[in-house]
């Protein structure tokens, strides 16, 4: 689209530093690429591994999740693999960012009812405040989750949190805008096809972009495919019918 990229991001469906190759994948970016910068975005339940952390020395960025100050928390919050416990998650990170020379940020999900009441945050204030991130991010889960019950917290729990997480504290995942319905809907499927002739998007972001529920952004993407001028991709994109082929 003619636009610059900040970062080249690690990411996706899945842990990044779980791919064996995932080192020599950045020293090949940072070789052919040098001008861009690598971020790797990881739940950190494998840095504390040595090959792991060997193998993000050559990113700019890393953004591990540190959400649980607590093993009972951690468990409930992550449902980890059994090698995955709380202490060495906590290890890992904290080595890592000892040696790491680039910049560290962590990624704080909070989830109403788990890791939001005041004791819990006041313990992993405490656990962030010995750990030498750049940023501390708060994220909420605004997307889809695989639970029902996962729900982001109220934005007083939110705003108690970075009050105790300090000046480094942001909060980067956004509270749905609640408008008047009548005004909310209102020429709803216009507004879903002019976000869809710039780019296909999922679901979520289009309810997102619009402050609209997901029911009511699946009613109106579910008119727009019935009159023919929207179809769903095999990757649960939606895109302009136009733009097939």
């Amino acid at each position: 689209s003619g636009g610059k990229a900040d970062y080249i991001t690690f990411s996706g469906s899945g842990e990044p530093t779980l791919w064996r190759h995932i080192g020599e994948l950045i020293k090949f970016i940072k070789e052919e690429f040098a001008e861009k910068k690598v971020c790797v975005l990881t739940n950190g339940t494998t840095l504390w591994r040595k090959e792991v952390r060997e193998a993000l020395m050559l990113a700019d960025l890393v953004v591990p999740t540190v959400a649980a100050a607590d093993r009972k928390t951690y468990i409930k919050l992550h449902r980890p693999h059994l090698s995955a416990t709380f202490e060495r998650h906590i290890e890992g990170v904290k080595k890592f960012a000892e040696v790491f020379g680039g910049s560290i940020w962590a990624e704080v999900m909070l989830v109403a009812g788990i890791n939001d009441s005041d004791e819990h945050l006041r313990k992993l204030a405490e656990l962030l405040d010995g750990i030498p991130f750049e940023f501390i991010d708060i994220n909420l889960p605004i997307r889809p989750p695989a639970e029902s019950w996962v729900k982001p917290p109220e934005m007083e729990r939110v705003e108690f949190a970075c009050r105790l997480f300090g000046e480094r504290c942001r909060v980067v995942g956004k509270f749905r805008a609640v408008q008047p319905k009548v005004e909310r809907l209102a020429n709803l499927a216009e507004k879903v096809l002019e976000i869809l002739m710039r780019r296909p998007e999922k679901l979520e972001n289009i309810a997102d972009a619009l402050a609209v529920t997901y029911d009511e952004a699946r009613k109106a993407i579910d008119a727009l495919i019935a009159k023919k001028l929207v179809t769903k991709t095999t990757n649960d994109y939606f895109k302009l019918t136009r733009d097939e082929g």
